[in-house]
């Protein structure tokens, strides 16, 4: 059996040869949470899509940040990507 290992969303190709293919993507999510949470985040709410993020921060007095990204890009208009160095003291209120 052969074992690749990929680091980024591009991954390398499967093909005829694989025999298994494992996705693993929590360990920057568990990260950028642990250190939110480690400089003062009082809560993470995470949602299944860009706009239910954006209407639950709408509806929240004072707004959170809003955080993530798609294809390794920030989303537009969000406060946050999923670096955990973008999560200082300041920065972690209440994360989307």
């Amino acid at each position: 059996m052969r074992l690749s290992t990929s680091f980024l969303p591009n991954t390398n190709p499967i093909d005829e040869t694989t025999d298994v293919a494992v996705v693993i993507d929590i360990l920057r999510a568990t990260t950028v949470m642990t250190v939110a949470i480690a400089n003062g985040a009082n809560e993470i709410t995470t949602t299944c899509d860009v706009q239910t993020a954006r209407e639950i921060a709408n509806s929240l007095t004072p707004p959170p940040l809003l955080c993530g990204e798609r294809a390794c890009v920030p989303i537009a208009g969000f406060d946050c990507g999923n670096s955990p160095a973008e999560y200082s003291p300041p920065e972690s209120r209440v994360a989307i």
